[in-house]
């Protein structure tokens, strides 16, 4: 039995996120990384972690501090921070107006850092980033990292964007 109605979920999470959670942008050498994360019990936070997974299919990690009593919930990827805090601020009329433009902001930074740093590949007449072409319609490949591996094995760039890989193809 769900003590917060499942439609209502988002919302809650936003509101705990809004008192108890967290936003950080991290740069490592030139690169910058979005971070989410929410503090409180361990049973909470493997709630969260568990309508995070079933709702957007987001991985995360709890870590228990030293006291063993307090959890951290933590997405250090920039992907699933992004993908999570959209869906709790997706249509929203009411959070925390700082963490909100904290978000928007960081946003801002990672892509224009990615614009100065991320070298472009050319292919169907357009150059851009592998994570600009991981999203682009054309792209049937799951990852940026598989992408990656097919250009240092020599496949062309339209190649390994748009051949599927084998465990694709079995999910069919």
């Amino acid at each position: 039995d769900e003590q917060v109605p499942k439609e209502l979920q988002r919302h809650f999470i936003r509101g705990y996120f809004d008192g108890n959670g967290c936003i950080s942008l991290v740069k490592r050498d030139n690169c910058y990384a979005l971070a989410f994360s929410i503090c409180s019990t361990y049973d909470f936070c493997a709630k969260i972690q568990e309508i995070l997974k079933k709702e957007l299919d987001l991985k995360s990690n709890l870590t228990i501090s030293k006291n063993k009593i307090t959890t951290s919930l933590m997405m250090s990827s920039t992907g699933k921070a992004t993908k999570c805090l959209e869906w709790l601020y997706r249509d929203a009329t009411i959070y925390m107006e700082r963490k909100y433009r904290k978000f928007q902001e960081s946003k801002a930074i990672i892509k224009a850092n990615a614009d100065k740093y991320s070298p472009k590949y050319e292919a169907f007449g357009e150059k851009k980033s592998i994570t600009e072409w991981s999203k682009d319609r054309r792209c049937k490949v799951l990852s940026t990292t598989c992408i990656k591996k097919r250009l240092e094995s020599g496949m062309s760039l339209e190649e390994a964007l748009t051949i599927e890989t084998k465990a694709q193809h079995r999910r069919v």
